[in-house]
């Protein structure tokens, strides 16, 4: 299937990041780069808990970090949608602090039986769905210039992709 007729518009791959997975493939994986307004101070208060200095945007006149932006993009396109925040076990965050729902079985299980068969960590930022998930996306958000793929990302993908999810299905978030 052709990205340009998965991603929603905003999101919408222009080119693809040449990625050398742990066993030596290439692949090639569809890129986005999106520009995000940054927070300031005269937009209204930062809040202090930045989560280990991430970078606030702007999101419809809220404070929000980029995994939440993109997540907003993929729920107005009609997708159900979740920032995957794997930082000591899995939450799974449709907001910062309030914001960590429970999944459905057969969508939890996606993620973190590939998390699992990759040896723990690394699984992508923001993961969506469509049905009961008949078609799931999975996408990296990554700062230009300031942020690259991880070891454990790409030991991540490849278990997924050796799972069976195709390559298409995988989005690098390179925002601005």
């Amino acid at each position: 299937m052709n990205p340009n007729e998965i991603f929603p518009e905003a999101l919408r791959p222009l080119s693809r990041e040449r990625v050398v997975l742990p066993s030596g493939e290439t692949v090639l994986v569809p890129k986005s780069t999106p520009r995000f307004q940054k927070w300031t101070n005269a937009m209204g208060p930062t809040p202090e808990d930045s989560y280990n200095g991430k970078q606030f945007l702007n999101v419809d006149g809220e404070p929000k970090f980029a995994e939440l932006a993109i997540r907003k993009i993929f729920v107005d396109a009609g997708w159900d949608a979740v920032w995957v925040d794997a930082f000591g076990g899995f939450k799974y965050r449709v907001d910062y602090r309030e914001g960590v729902v429970e999944l459905p079985d057969a969508c939890r299980a996606i993620p973190e039986v590939i998390t699992q068969r990759s040896g723990g960590g690394g699984c992508w930022d923001v993961f969506a769905w469509r049905g009961a998930p008949d078609e799931v996306v999975f996408t990296e958000s990554k700062c230009r210039g300031s942020d690259e793929l991880r070891a454990s990302q790409l030991r991540w993908l490849q278990t997924a992709l050796e799972a069976g999810i195709p390559l298409e299905y995988f989005l690098i978030v390179v925002w601005f």
